[in-house]
């Protein structure tokens, strides 16, 4: 019984990801317990909010240079020589530069790991 403390992950797991790149992609009923619930009101994508998107993008992005800096430094492992051809400092540099990170507690985090060794 696996429970991840990070945000985006456990997201994952109960299914919130799935349940925006859906609402966010489709017009269409919502689901309750895996049913079409023929009393909600339809799901429209061009009211995707601006602000959810924006808090999805930073969720996806510090999980994925935690990711990258971790297996760069050796404090994880990754069993997959595909994924550490592509983990690399050149693509953590670019993912940190292209969009501006607002979390100052994950800015220091990553500081951190930047300095270990």
């Amino acid at each position: 019984m696996y429970k991840p403390s990070n945000e985006y992950f456990k997201k994952i797991l109960e299914g919130d990801i799935e349940h925006a790149k859906q609402n966010s992609l489709y017009v269409g009923l919502k689901r309750k317990k895996n049913k079409i619930d023929m009393k909600n009101r339809i799901v429209n994508p061009i009211k995707m909010i601006r602000k959810k998107a924006e808090k999805q993008i930073n969720l996806i992005q510090k999980c994925l240079l935690e990711l990258i800096i971790s297996v760069n430094k050796d404090l994880w492992i990754i069993d997959s020589d595909y994924l550490d051809d592509y983990l690399t400092e050149e693509l953590y540099k670019d993912l940190k530069t292209k969009w501006k990170i607002v979390d100052k507690n994950f800015n220091r985090k990553l500081e951190r790991l930047e300095k270990s060794e």
